[in-house]
């Protein structure tokens, strides 16, 4: 408390809200990456029948990743 001033509260919120990372295009790329590899890190992939040819293969695993890219999205 100081002398001869009304208590009050000041939020974090209110100064790091005006720090110019949160509008910084690298920022934003580098945390959407960082969460797409940590989802891809902790969920196995999933597991493919023999009998799939390489291109049903290659094309169930763009669906996967798509899915966990999007996924970040929300």
């Amino acid at each position: 408390e100081v002398p001869g001033l009304e208590p009050y509260r000041e939020y974090l919120y209110t100064h790091l809200r005006v720090q110019p990372i949160w509008s910084s295009m690298r920022f934003w790329t580098a945390a959407f990456f960082d969460a797409v590899q940590c989802e891809r890190a902790t969920r196995p992939v999933p597991s493919r029948p023999k009998s799939l040819d390489q291109e049903a293969l290659a094309a169930e695993d763009r669906k996967f990743q798509a899915n966990i890219v999007f996924g970040q999205l929300g």
